[in-house]
């Protein structure tokens, strides 16, 4: 007997309703934080929205440029720790795209990516 057919099988108290199945998935979530050194400071970094990551992707496809993606995703979700002042401005961002990549930017991706299951980082091309 196939899992599907032993969940038919079920009593129908035991299965959820629609409004059920919705209420768990379209509860309010906290995002996730982590707080990080970049450039001789400490960050928090919050989890991005679902909203932004796909403006993200089809930006980075359209695009090419992951670097953009990163950028904007820090300008958009670096707070000060423990509060909910941003770090950053919009006009911000053309400044840090011109700061020497390194060891910073570096753990800003792989915090993003651990924050996200997003890859931050360009494909490399065969």
């Amino acid at each position: 007997m196939s899992n599907k057919t032993a969940v038919a099988a079920e009593p129908a108290a035991q299965q959820r309703t629609r409004d059920q199945i919705r209420q768990a998935i379209l509860q309010p979530r906290t995002p996730k934080k982590r707080i990080i050194e970049f450039l001789g400071a400490d960050i928090e970094l919050r989890q991005p929205t679902l909203e932004d990551i796909s403006k993200l992707r089809t930006d980075q496809d359209d695009e090419g440029v992951a670097r953009v993606a990163v950028i904007d995703t820090l300008v958009k979700y670096s707070y000060v720790p423990g509060t909910d002042e941003k770090v950053f401005e919009e006009g911000d961002a053309d400044i840090l795209l011109k700061q020497p990549f390194g060891p910073d930017f570096a753990r800003v991706i792989e915090t993003l990516t651990e924050l996200t299951d997003v890859n931050f980082q360009k494909p490399k091309r065969a």
